[in-house]
């Protein structure tokens, strides 16, 4: 499979597990899905946007040069934001992301559902320590920086140069998005170590940008988009199923697209 076919693969995944997701009938999901949305990450996302509102109006004098001179950086901070609260969400409350996806899988396969469960309970989740949730935290938002830094830089070079620079931008948001989408999966069913994880997404990058392009499009949406962000928790779900477990008697009863 190429890597267009995979892209186009993971943007199939993505649309009908949002569609399976918004319209399931299974009370369960749905309210996991919600006490997710409530208690965890809605919290989270309004301070979030408290302190860049904060941060912006303190450094107002600073604000308006750097949005003459840089236009998108409005667009960055406005999809990152969602990014990032998904992100502090789970380091606040991991159970409750363990639960949204468990729900979800249990609404495709039962068997495969306690067999997760199983493998979850035997290593319960708690939340990082404080060293270890700054270290990983300092990384990324490095390797974030940089990359905005790269595409400020490419802006500079007419017309191809702000299609590279959002190009490497929605890549790399997306990137981030399939590394907080999978946790759950990859830490607390799986147990693989750094080394594997980072194998096993190398492998898969070219589906997981096609799973979170239409999510990171998404959280650019003012107020409803961040909040259907959630969806995207749940869809993840069809995506494992379909791409590592679903048998070919799946594929011919239409039980995976």
């Amino acid at each position: 499979m190429t890597s267009l076919q995979q892209v186009l693969r993971g943007l199939k995944i993505a649309w009908f597990g949002f569609v399976r997701r918004v319209s399931h009938k299974d009370a369960h999901v749905h309210k996991v899905y919600w006490e997710f949305i409530k208690r965890t990450y809605t919290p989270v996302l309004i301070i979030l946007y408290i302190i860049s509102l904060g941060f912006a109006m303190l450094l107002f004098p600073i604000t308006i040069p750097v949005l003459y001179f840089m236009p998108t950086i409005w667009h960055t901070f406005i999809t990152i934001i969602p990014v990032w609260a998904l992100y502090f969400a789970e380091m606040y409350n991991p159970v409750s992301s363990d639960k949204l996806f468990l729900a979800s899988i249990h609404s495709i396969d039962t068997t495969l559902a306690h067999k997760f469960e199983q493998e979850a309970d035997a290593y319960s989740r708690q939340p990082l320590s404080w060293c270890t949730w700054i270290r990983s935290t300092i990384w990324e938002q490095v390797y974030f920086a940089s990359c905005i830094v790269a595409c400020f830089l490419l802006s500079f070079i007419p017309i191809l140069g702000h299609l590279l620079s959002y190009c490497i931008y929605t890549y790399m948001i997306s990137k981030m998005l399939s590394w907080r989408l999978l946790d759950v999966y990859l830490n607390n069913i799986s147990h693989w170590n750094e080394k594997t994880q980072n194998k096993f997404m190398y492998d898969n990058s070219m589906i997981m940008l096609g799973f979170c392009i239409p999510y990171v499009a998404l959280t650019s949406v003012p107020i409803l988009g961040p909040l259907l962000l959630g969806y995207a928790k749940a869809s993840i779900a069809d995506l494992v199923y379909e791409v590592f477990y679903a048998t070919p008697r799946d594929i011919e009863s239409g039980k995976v697209w």
